[in-house]
């Protein structure tokens, strides 16, 4: 498989540095048609689309070498937009507030800009065990939340509480990134922020009953939790591949969203990871995601400037912001495939 190749490479490189902030294996040193690309966690339903379409041969037949790996390469040491920002990868996926975060940081240097969403609408929840008995966002004051360390995670939750008529305070722990959901599951803490389609998904099928809160429904507007991020000044070779790696990546997503129980078990044929193992739960979190991936009407991967807007407004109001970039410096639809 691609992707064990591609692992093992990425983890001998590691093991010769002294850490894994020494990467080597950039997106430089790649053959010109070769895409690279960061993925924002372990491989999972969120990227099924792309792991079917290169399963499937689809982005080889036209012109693109996709490479791609993902953050157990260090134990998700580094962000994922950071190994775009640093020139490792052509491409990496993670959610708009790294985006926000970093283009709003004074001491960076921003060189990137998102190139679409894999999710057209709110996937990620915070969550905490029914058995806690806690019901609404205003009765997670006091708790202790298991965090990424992550960019406005804080106030995220913090505004959730208060428009819910609580008082934001609550304690938090940071375990390893890729530990947090095992850490809650442990009692290590109350509230955890997860998606629905993963870590939900393993929830129920553990029997792990969860209560849960979509920041959307108490005042944090939703800012595309899950994009592409790509250089803000592409190489032309980068530039050229993007469109391909847009309509590969939608005849994928596709092809997943018309044949669940099929897509479940050709991704747990082909790909050689423990998230694909068990057909009819990956059937099960793709039927959660799915209804996601597309919009209404027109392009897969499209934004819209207002979510970017409504996003930036709000940090303004929680003071994450004093004065907002201009939305259309954080993201571009050029490279997407009208009509796909």
């Amino acid at each position: 498989m691609r992707y064990l190749i591609c692992l093992t490479l990425l983890m001998t490189l590691f093991a010769r540095c002294s850490s894994p902030e020494q990467h080597t294996a950039t997106a430089t040193d790649a053959p010109a048609d070769t895409l690279v690309l960061a993925l924002d966690w372990s491989p999972n339903v969120l990227h099924a689309g792309i792991l079917y379409a290169d399963t499937k041969g689809w982005f080889d037949s036209a012109g693109v070498h996709l490479k791609w790996y993902s953050t157990e390469i260090d134990n998700y040491t580094k962000k994922p937009i950071l190994r775009v920002m640093d020139g490792e990868a052509d491409l990496a996926i993670g959610p708009t507030e790294h985006i926000l975060h970093y283009a709003t940081d004074s001491t960076s240097q921003v060189s990137v800009q998102a190139i679409g969403t894999l999710l057209q609408r709110d996937q990620s929840v915070f969550a905490v065990k029914e058995s806690t008995g806690i019901s609404r966002p205003a009765d997670l004051s006091g708790q202790t939340y298991v965090g990424y360390h992550t960019p406005m995670e804080e106030a995220i939750l913090s505004t959730m509480i208060e428009t819910d008529g609580g008082t934001p305070s609550f304690d938090m722990i940071h375990p390893p990134r890729l530990d947090v959901w095992d850490a809650f599951l442990a009692d290590s803490g109350d509230i955890v922020w997860i998606f629905t389609h993963w870590e939900g998904q393993l929830a129920k099928a553990d029997g792990v009953a969860l209560n849960w809160f979509y920041p959307s429904e108490y005042g944090v507007p939703y800012g595309y939790s899950s994009v592409v991020f790509a250089p803000s000044e592409p190489t032309a070779q980068q530039a050229a591949m993007y469109p391909t790696f847009w309509k590969v990546a939608a005849k994928g997503y596709r092809a997943v969203q018309a044949d669940l129980p099929g897509a479940a078990t050709w991704l747990c044929e082909h790909i050689d990871h423990p998230n694909f193992e068990d057909p009819a739960f990956i059937e099960q979190a793709l039927a959660d995601i799915a209804p996601a991936y597309f919009p209404e009407q027109g392009t897969f991967g499209y934004m819209q400037e207002e979510n970017f807007s409504r996003y930036l407004d709000w940090m303004i109001d929680v003071e994450l912001l004093d004065q907002a970039p201009i939305p259309e410096s954080l993201y571009t639809n050029t490279y997407l495939n009208r009509g796909e």
